[in-house]
């Protein structure tokens, strides 16, 4: 996907992405009205600010915390959550079926 400016890539301050991997007709491909870095989802990748722990989880939303479940961490007990470092696109659900 192609990443666009926070003041968006068009004159009337539309955020526009295409997918690189969609066929191209005519010289345009297939334009998407791009989602807000706030709101995107996929495979997060979380760490703990107490204890450390790092862990993944298939359904993380950037503005979204979850609580770190390692044996002798009390983050959860206090409500204190972690938000994901980063965000990759989710594994395929064939993928996950096999684990």
């Amino acid at each position: 996907w192609k990443k666009v400016s926070a003041s968006g890539n068009k004159r009337n301050g539309e955020f526009v992405a295409r997918c690189k991997k969609c066929p191209v007709v005519g010289g345009v491909g297939l334009k998407y009205v791009a989602i807000p870095v706030e709101e995107e989802r996929g495979k997060g990748l979380f760490e703990c600010g107490e204890c450390g722990n790092v862990w993944t989880s298939n359904t993380a939303c950037r503005s979204l915390a979850q609580y770190c479940w390692a044996e002798g961490c009390t983050a959860s007990d206090r409500m204190q959550g972690a938000y994901p470092k980063e965000v990759r696109a989710p594994d395929p659900g064939w993928l996950r079926a096999r684990r």
